[in-house]
């Protein structure tokens, strides 16, 4: 509240439109050429504009192939990846779609979500999606989908460092500079020779007849590309063809004389053979429609899939670190290393004198084996060898170290040795894991409180009236509502007559029901001498839906409670939060509390305001769109600011409405509006740098008024502390 409300209000409407000019003629000068410099009380946004810097998103997460029909996986949401703790909400998807729905609300400006789905055994994956009005995505949990492999990218593109560039080309390209690197973009269909130290970059749609790689060169097919090669040749040892792709297919069998790395998707629909020498590395997924032969090197980091026969042999080495499914027999007579998972569903046979080692809690499933050298368990934890069918271990065969060989049939022939610890047993355990996910004798999950949502995935594992968590904005940010506190007249527009942070958390129970609501509010800033209160209204439910209100600060005698303390006299649940701010102020000096500048910053104090419902509540009756936080200024408890076109409460002064400024029409659900369509309260959905004192609001904030005028299409970030968004001088700070 300023003391310019002893001013008639048309001197105060010049005043207002002076100081505005003013500031726009003389003061940003070094302004963009693109502020729209406009004085406030000038402005006259579109009549249905709310002032909105908001979106609401539909959000649905999918799960195809769940470890069981009863799997259920918990989804969480965040505005940033999830190291930052910037979650959103939670909840479990159901049994019977598999599917996790819901509605959330985040900044306009958003442009992603961070959505990650938690495994059974503690172990997640993420998927980055548009923060689009219907917002989706679908992880995969059957063996060939499961993992998500993280990667930093190739940081190459085409558009830069080409010495020559192809667009839209048909017919065939043969690379023979000194160190040159071609870029191909659009579609392309040809034949391609690289030779020398030469380079392709690939980022298009290319369909390659022959993909030709000759002493030390390199191919790189980049991010987003589609590339389709009939057949690939490499004939140098030090040539290396390198995926970052989602979609790269090989549909002639491959002889690798050189090197392959995938760090993306990658299928051949023919034979696979790695020469001696020659290697492939596998960072994200392989797929393999025929079969495979290793006389070389492979390692696989990730998933691997080979829909035929697998064969190491002498000079082959196969080491996989996470999963590899064989849909065919296994045989392995060179050296062969798993830390995860080898899943056979044919025989798997143990040849020759090479090693097959399985490292702390690896493990093995096969339908068959047959032992004729040494396998060992290694490591800190025992491993497991599982086996549906025959075991025959011959006597060259060995079971050594930390292994056990589980047959549930018993083992049919047993001519070989068991040493160092090695044993034939089924009593171990393996927990599933990210790497494998069918584990060994899995322990049963916990659910300490019975609620029917594991202890890993409670958020409250010891209540089972509660169990996730819902937040606005996030779990660890604050919103932040502004407001002009002279209403029904209008003043400076600086919005920091009173600012407040909040933050709200919802608690859920495990039918995803409301139980709880926990408000955090903080005051920012009184850029005046008006002592104001500050509470909301749940616009969808009765008081009586509320069982307790604990937290309030009421110290003036200026409110009324019922017995739950919602406020008495009120046809919805009205919830004060406090009737003056002064208890929770921490003043450095005069009566504008961190609004001038020049003088000392105070700090203030949290409030926590909880409540409780005696029945729990759907949660679209609680959406942050169904909350209606205002004001009430200077003692005067009819006094009622809130936000543009929300209702007032019942006990608001009706009487009020269409006096000074307001143009308010209840009949048209248009309140606290000027006819001009200017709001007394602005709701920012993150963090705000507000005004100091008597600096309009679209002064400190260069595009305020592009944002208004285009209805909130254009600028939704404009309160953001972004390169030439805002004029320093006029931001408190």
């Amino acid at each position: 509240m300023k003391k310019l409300v002893l001013l008639s209000l048309s001197a105060l409407f010049l005043l207002t439109v002076y100081s505005c000019k003013r500031r726009f003629d003389s003061d940003q000068t070094d302004a963009p050429t693109d502020v729209l410099a406009i004085p406030i009380a000038e402005l006259n946004p579109p009549k249905d504009f709310n002032y909105e810097t908001h979106k609401d998103l539909y959000v649905r997460v999918g799960v195809k192939n769940p470890l069981s029909p009863s799997t259920r996986y918990l989804i969480k949401i965040y505005t940033n990846v999830p190291t930052t703790g910037e979650l959103v909400k939670e909840g479990q998807t159901s049994v019977s779609t598999y599917e996790y729905a819901t509605y959330v609300r985040v900044p306009a400006s958003q442009e992603f979500l961070w959505i990650e789905k938690m495994n059974p055994d503690g172990t997640s994956q993420f998927n980055k999606v548009q923060a689009s009005t219907f917002a989706s995505t679908l992880f995969d949990s059957g063996p060939n989908n499961v993992y998500t492999f993280y990667k930093s990218g190739s940081g190459m593109d085409c558009s830069s460092s080409c010495d020559k560039s192809y667009n839209n080309h048909t017919g065939d390209i043969t690379v023979n500079g000194k160190g040159d690197v071609y870029c191909i973009t659009g579609k392309y269909n040809g034949n391609i020779t690289i030779s020398g130290r030469n380079s392709v970059k690939i980022c298009g749609n290319a369909n390659i007849s022959t993909l030709t790689l000759n002493d030390d060169c390199h191919a790189y097919i980049l991010e987003g590309a589609q590339v389709t090669i009939t057949n690939l040749v490499i004939n140098n040892s030090k040539a290396e063809v390198e995926n970052w792709s989602d979609s790269l297919v090989v549909v002639g069998s491959m002889k690798v004389g050189g090197k392959i790395t995938n760090n993306g998707r990658m299928y051949a629909s023919g034979d696979v053979t790695v020469n001696t020498d020659d290697e492939i590395n596998n960072y994200d997924k392989f797929d393999i429609s025929s079969s495979l032969t290793v006389n070389g090197k492979f390692k696989n980091y990730h998933l691997l899939t080979v829909g035929g026969s697998t064969t190491v042999n002498s000079d082959g080495d196969l080491n996989n670190y996470c999963y590899l499914s064989v849909g065919g027999a296994f045989t392995h007579n060179g050296d062969l290393y798993t830390s995860g998972l080898i899943a056979v569903k044919g025989a798997f046979t143990q040849n020759g004198s090479g090693d097959f080692e399985l490292n702390d809690g690896a493990m093995l499933t096969c339908d068959d084996i047959t032992i004729n050298a040494k396998v060992e368990g290694k490591g800190k934890s025992t491993s497991i060898i599982k086996v549906a069918n025959k075991t025959v271990i011959n006597s060259n065969g060995e079971i050594k170290g930390k292994l056990d060989l589980c047959d549930d049939n018993g083992v049919e022939t047993n001519n070989g040795s068991l040493s160092s610890g090695g044993q034939i047993a089924c009593t171990g355990s393996l927990p599933t894991s990210t790497c494998n996910p069918v584990g060994f004798n899995v322990v049963v999950v916990k659910d300490n409180d019975g609620d029917g949502v594991p202890n890993s995935k409670d958020a409250y594992p010891n209540d089972a009236d509660r169990a996730f968590n819902s937040y606005y904005p996030s779990g660890s940010t604050f919103a932040n509502i502004a407001f002009e506190d002279l209403w029904p007249n209008t003043a400076d527009y600086d919005f920091n007559d009173m600012v407040i942070a909040f933050n709200i958390q919802k608690v859920l129970n495990a039918e995803e029901k409301v139980v709880d609501m926990k408000i955090k509010v903080n005051v920012r800033c009184v850029g005046g001498s008006f002592d104001n209160g500050f509470g909301f209204r749940l616009d969808d439910l009765d008081p009586k839906t509320v069982s307790t209100v604990t937290g309030q600060m009421l110290t003036k005698n200026l409110v009324t409670l019922s017995a739950n303390n919602t406020e008495s006299g009120q046809d919805k649940a009205v919830i004060i939060c406090f009737d003056s701010p002064e208890p929770t102020l921490h003043r450095a000096q005069g009566s504008f509390f961190n609004t001038i500048k020049a003088n000392a910053h105070g700090t203030s104090d949290t409030i926590l305001v909880t409540v409780n419902f005696g029945t729990p509540q759907n949660q679209s009756s609680v959406e942050i769109a169904k909350m209606n936080p205002f004001i009430f200024t200077n003692g005067r408890r009819g006094y009622e600011i809130h936000l543009g076109n929300f209702a007032p409460t019942s006990l608001a002064d009706k009487a009020l409405f269409g006096t000074g400024q307001d143009a308010s029409n209840s009949l048209a659900g248009r309140y606290y509006k000027t006819a001009s369509n200017l709001p007394w309260a602005i709701l920012i959905d993150g963090t705000f740098d507000y005004p100091k004192e008597k600096s309009p609001i679209n002064v400190a904030h260069r595009y305020f008024n592009q944002w208004a005028l285009s209805g909130g299409k254009e600028r939704t970030n404009w309160y953001q502390n972004l390169a030439q968004y805002r004029v320093e001088d006029d931001i408190f700070e």
